[in-house]
């Protein structure tokens, strides 16, 4: 179970609520667990796991505890507790108040990045079809566009689930994102926009969304479709948000939102150092973007954590992106502690907001901030049709979107703080060090420089506390680590001037001993 899942069913108990969590068939389901018959690959083909036993002969059919617990009456219950997916139950949502905590349109939205072979596909699979692929599509005249949307009035193909039972054939979505490829606007260079509010389309049940958007990226042949459920079938939702842009939220749950500021600046720093018992040490002045960047600093990481063990103790907790872990070497795993997921997966920006896995560690480590680059931005402007301009003469680079000015940068400095907040969930005294300027302006900050060392410095630190008050001269340091002579000369002269070590004059040859 998540963090926010656990967080639910600790509340309800606190205030004596009865609760129910909804299941999911990969956690409840027999045949999905064991998946001999390939259901992961349908469910991820857009079938439904009721769907997939309603068609599908499964061994757990009768008896299967999913199944069972969708049946169940939970008109009485309190509090459901469950993914953002579950919301396209109508079920889940009637007569409830829906509640969303944070931003992410992710549970909403699928993206396909080969879309010429699931229409390709699409088109081979299905007789009389007026085009022969995904290139004729895209190149269709205005006319052949007009036969090709009357023969999707006549073929009802949009929601053929027993046909994608078949792994052969195409996917439940592709004649969806055809249609999007013939009708797409431009909204911006090579962004098509696709409202997929099918009325005019006899006959045809698609099961998307009426507010659901495709967008196509020409360059990058990506689509994607933004699909979210039908709110409006519960008493209300609620979206929880510590600095949101409410044109996101609108578009990614389909309503109109109103905004509501629930704490002041002051009131939210109080929460931070009084409530969550919490200590920020930024170290940079600089962004570092770590998502979508070349410009890991690997060794400057390390020397971070480095330098945060030696002050603090103990090791740090790092929070990054996926990239920087995956080009860190093993060093660094000797200063702080990277953890792992249940199935052995590095955490991440990308995993950790779901995460309890650092909710008791008292020291943290958050170096980088997020970027999702241009073309998240250029997606968002087409979801919300507006053209995008780009400035990058700022500190910050700005988007125009039409005549309305968009800082997507709120969002990753809130994500930022996020990663703050992992840390020390129990509101023990915790320190989290922060390598990013990217941290929203009204939150409470020390500035600290921290004192780096190269991994040669580290190197002859290590060797010589190792060697306590007795301390190593030059060659003995050569000899038991993997550094030239000259270099050691030139390593120790600037450990000596940083008061990281201290020189002795005993005979001929200077002992050297660190200043721990």
């Amino acid at each position: 179970m998540n963090r926010l899942k656990k967080d639910s069913v600790k509340k309800c108990k606190e205030f004596s609520l009865s609760y129910h969590k909804i299941p999911v068939p990969h956690d409840e389901c027999p045949s999905f667990q064991n998946d001999k018959h390939g259901l992961k690959e349908l469910y991820n083909r857009g079938i439904s796991a009721k769907e997939l036993h309603d068609r599908l002969e499964l061994p757990c059919n009768g008896s299967c505890p999913y199944i069972q617990s969708l049946n169940q009456d939970l008109s009485d219950i309190d509090v459901l507790i469950g993914n953002p997916k579950h919301a396209y139950n109508p079920n889940y949502l009637k007569n409830r108040i829906a509640v969303k905590d944070e931003f992410s349109e992710n549970e909403y939205e699928i993206e396909y990045h080969k879309p010429r072979e699931l229409v390709n596909r699409f088109i081979y699979s299905v007789d009389s079809f007026p085009l022969n692929s995904f290139t004729e599509i895209r190149e269709a005249t205005q006319k052949e566009t007009a036969k090709v949307v009357n023969w999707f009035q006549e073929y009802d193909v949009y929601r053929d689930t027993e046909t994608a039972l078949n792994p052969e054939e195409y996917h439940v979505h592709a004649p969806l994102l055809t249609y999007a490829l013939l009708r797409g606007i431009e909204v911006n260079d090579g962004w098509e926009k696709t409202d997929t509010q099918f009325a005019d389309l006899v006959g045809v049940e698609t099961h998307i969304g009426d507010n659901a958007k495709v967008v196509f990226d020409e360059d990058r042949e990506s689509m994607y479709l933004l699909n979210p459920p039908d709110f409006d079938s519960a008493n209300g939702f609620i979206g929880l948000d510590g600095t949101p842009i409410p044109e996101m939220w609108d578009c990614a749950t389909g309503l109109e939102l109103e905004h509501i500021q629930v704490l002041s600046e002051e009131q939210k720093e109080r929460y931070i150092t009084d409530i969550l018992n919490l200590e920020i040490i930024q170290v940079t002045d600089y962004k570092r973007y770590y998502q979508n960047s070349n410009n890991i600093a690997v060794n400057q990481d390390t020397s971070l954590a480095y330098s945060i063990q030696q002050k603090e103790g103990e090791k740090p907790g790092v929070i990054t992106s996926k990239k920087a872990i995956q080009e860190y070497d093993e060093e660094i795993e000797e200063y702080a502690n990277i953890h792992k997921d249940e199935n052995g997966n590095y955490l991440h920006f990308g995993t950790m907001l779901s995460s309890n896995q650092f909710e008791n560690k008292q020291l943290g480590f958050v170096t980088g901030m997020r970027n999702y680059g241009d073309e998240y931005v250029f997606k968002w402007g087409s979801y919300l049709n507006k053209s995008v301009s780009v400035d990058r003469s700022g500190d910050e680079t700005e988007y125009q979107f039409g005549n309305e000015n968009f800082n997507v940068f709120p969002l990753y400095r809130n994500l930022t703080l996020q990663d703050v907040f992992r840390f020390g969930r129990n509101k023990k005294p915790t320190t989290v060090y922060v390598n990013t300027s990217g941290l929203p302006n009204w939150v409470p900050v020390d500035r600290e420089e921290l004192d780096t060392q190269s991994s040669s410095e580290r190197n002859v630190i290590e060797y010589l506390s190792s060697c306590g008050n007795v301390g190593a001269n030059t060659k003995e340091i050569e000899d038991n680590t993997d550094m030239s002579k000259r270099n050691i000369q030139i390593i120790v002269n600037k450990l000596e001037n940083k008061g990281k070590i201290e020189k002795h004059t005993f005979a001929d040859s200077p002992i050297y001993t660190t200043n721990n």
